[in-house]
């Protein structure tokens, strides 16, 4: 008995530890010239200056989280050149791109700032506020 609950805490540890290591790898840099995303298997790059819009985003077709930074090049403005996990990263970090990117071209927070069930709740809000507003 001893035995199999100190395998199971090694075991419970070692996938603490790599959830910990692969969360870690997510890493947003921004330079002076150019926007860098790592992640544990790569890393993408994009300058500033290829950059046409940076915008915040829901999306259930990709990988990973659905709340996402989506980065389109200037040259193909219909094409996603970098599509980041936003859940991974600190709010600091989506915002730091975003900030970036309204510095360098332009940028849409898509009223995410807050995550996904803010936005809902603001607009849950908004709708019945609208609808029970006092008629004059």
């Amino acid at each position: 008995m001893a035995v199999e609950l100190w395998e199971m805490a090694a075991l419970w540890g070692g996938a603490y530890v790599v959830t910990l290591i692969w969360l870690r790898a997510f890493t947003v840099i921004i330079t002076d010239k150019e926007l860098i995303f790592r992640t544990l298997f790569g890393e993408r790059r994009m300058l500033h200056s290829e950059i046409g819009l940076i915008r915040l985003g829901f999306d259930l077709s990709h990988g990973g989280g659905p709340l996402r930074l989506f980065v389109e090049s200037k040259a193909e403005p219909d094409v996603t050149a970098m599509s980041i996990n936003a859940k991974v990263l600190s709010r600091e970090a989506v915002m730091a791109v975003l900030n970036r990117g309204s510095r360098v071209a332009r940028s849409d927070t898509g009223g995410l700032e807050d995550g996904i069930v803010m936005r809902a709740i603001r607009k849950r809000r908004e709708r019945k506020s609208a609808t029970h507003s006092p008629k004059r």
